[in-house]
């Protein structure tokens, strides 16, 4: 859209061109070096004008979402432009059409007429001599004529303008009100009627009003609807040679290619390598979800793993992302823009800022810009020691994929927007979904998890393995186990076996901690003891226990971990 637009805009500033030019040739009245500034100005004025309305009804309307297309300055650029349209009217412009009548037709345009009589006849009481062309005066005072008549000296009357008394036999003509070309001569006049004809002198073109007084050749009458060409004064408007039209049309086209290069940069350098427009391609690329490409704009400056959530799957969740980015100002000190931007979620209007550094530059010509401070925000969730992963907007993330601190919680780097958070794929713990959005006063994710029957049903069978192992021992106390006997003297017990008569079964478990306790198991104990006379006597005892300890859960397996004895 933007070529489009320029390339309409240097068709119609040479048009516009053209125009001018035509109405100098047939009407130079304002054909003068003393008026090319009118233009200019009037551009100039008018641009000024425009630009502060625009910012001023901007402002008044929604000062938040007020933007400056251009920079003000560009007001100069108006009106150089149409000063070299007033140079290319008054240099070669009126050769160039000349040489072209071809197009004479299309650029004169079809509201073209030609000055008024009464403004002429104003025009010269004012100024007899407006209009007429100044040559050397003869010693009575008179101007010479711009032709001679075509018969010869000794049949024309003394004053050309009047006619001297023709025969009585032969009528004359009127004098025509206004001039008319010059008629052709009689072939076949007798000698003996033959009397000095006036022959109408030649006029020369009023290009001033466009009529014609004596001495100017009138403008040809065109038909009704058309305009012609008028015609130049003498000299002018001839076909040119073709080595000067060659040597015009050079510099024409190399004058105009530098022009639109200077314009062509100001406008690249002002929209598609300005802070702007990088500050405006990043901020519409996160709002479309595409994060992978906000992430080429700028670096988000996260490790390898935390670029999880900044993928384009995250974004894809129903109203995940921003809507209605757009920039409110920019302000660039020592290359260095801050760049205030605004966007909305979930229907209020958040109000941001991004640091934007030059880098180099891009192609030689036009600076690089970078964002230095990427438009991310942070997420915390905190997260029990049973839970190996979390899902957010269905993207399933690992401790690696965040910042984890030793309190279990997780700090996740996220772009703008809305976030489901919940317990990811896991058969052992189980949560509600809990909604963060960045702009919420609270950024902390507050998820209510539970266990799951697998894990109660898990967690009691590896207690009882653990106790079974117990149970092997021959020691009157297990070493890491639960239950067992205090001796005062071991020398007169020996030969300990252990079973296990009541698994305890689970009372709590706590997620938050990974710990767990249950209720009261018995465990049966067959020993021999020594009786006085040095003799072994078999004997049999039972005790009560309860178990407490820990769990955890890593790659989808349990372990467990007995706490001794007290």
């Amino acid at each position: 859209i933007l070529w489009i637009c320029f390339v309409l805009f240097l068709l119609a500033t040479f048009y516009i061109a053209l125009r001018e030019i035509a109405r100098n040739m047939y009407d130079p009245y304002y054909a003068g070096w003393q008026h090319t500034w009118k233009a200019p100005v009037a551009a100039m004025v008018f641009w000024l004008a425009a630009e502060f309305l625009f910012t001023y009804f901007a402002a008044g309307y929604a000062s938040s979402s007020m933007s400056m297309t251009t920079p003000m300055w560009y007001f100069l650029v108006a009106g150089i432009w149409a000063f070299l349209i007033e140079v290319a009217a008054m240099t070669f412009g009126p050769t160039l059409v000349a040489s072209l009548p071809g197009m004479w037709r299309i650029i004169v345009g079809g509201t073209v007429q030609q000055t008024p009589q009464n403004v002429v006849d104003y025009v010269k009481s004012c100024d007899p001599s407006y209009g007429m062309k100044k040559t050397s005066a003869t010693a009575s005072g008179t101007t010479a004529t711009a032709t001679m008549p075509t018969a010869s000296a000794a049949a024309q009357p003394a004053n050309p303008t009047t006619p001297a008394a023709p025969a009585a036999s032969v009528p004359q003509p009127a004098t025509p009100a206004a001039p008319m070309p010059a008629p052709t001569a009689p072939t076949a006049t007798p000698v003996s009627q033959a009397v000095p004809q006036p022959v109408a002198p030649t006029s020369m073109p009023n290009t001033t009003t466009g009529n014609t007084a004596t001495g100017a050749v009138p403008l040809p009458q065109s038909p009704a609807g058309t305009a012609s060409m008028p015609v130049a004064a003498p000299g002018a408007g001839q076909p040119l040679d073709p080595k000067t039209k060659k040597t015009i049309l050079i510099s024409g086209i190399v004058i105009g290619a530098l022009i639109v290069l200077g314009i062509v940069y100001g406008v690249l350098n002002s929209t598609v390598f300005s802070a702007k427009s990088v500050a405006q391609s990043y901020l519409t690329a996160i709002a479309d979800g595409k994060y992978g490409k906000a992430n080429g704009i700028a670096d988000p400056q996260v490790g390898k793993d935390q670029l999880k959530l900044l993928s384009d799957t995250v974004a894809k969740a129903d109203n995940a992302t921003i809507a209605n980015p757009h920039i409110d100002s920019v302000k660039t000190v020592e290359g260095v823009a801050k760049v205030n931007v605004t966007y909305s979620l979930n229907g209020k209007n958040v109000n941001d800022s991004l640091t934007i550094n030059k880098d180099g530059s891009k192609f030689l010509l036009f600076p690089n810009w970078k964002i230095s401070s990427p438009l991310l925000k942070t997420i915390t969730v905190s997260v029990p020691n049973a839970v190996e992963s979390l899902s957010v907007n269905g993207v399933d993330v690992t401790a690696k994929n965040a910042e984890k601190s030793d309190s279990g919680t997780w700090t996740l780097r996220v772009y703008p927007g809305s976030y489901k958070v919940s317990i990811g794929k896991s058969g052992y713990v189980t949560s509600g979904i809990t909604m963060v959005r960045t702009n919420a006063d609270s950024d902390a994710a507050d998820l209510k998890i539970m266990p799951t029957a697998k894990l109660k049903e898990d967690l009691s069978k590896a207690v009882n393995a653990k106790l079974d192992e117990c149970a092997k021992s021959t020691d009157y106390a297990p070493e890491g186990c639960p239950f067992g006997f205090d001796l005062y003297d071991e020398d007169y017990y020996r030969n300990f076996a252990w079973s296990i008569s009541v698994y305890p079964k689970l009372s709590d478990i706590d997620l938050d901690y990974g710990t767990f306790s249950t209720r009261q198991g018995k465990a049966k104990c067959t020993y021999e003891e020594k009786n006085f006379d040095d003799s072994w006597e078999s004997q049999d005892d039972s005790t009560h226990f309860t178990v407490n300890g820990s769990f955890s859960i890593r790659d989808g397996k349990l372990s467990v971990t007995i706490d001794d004895e007290d």
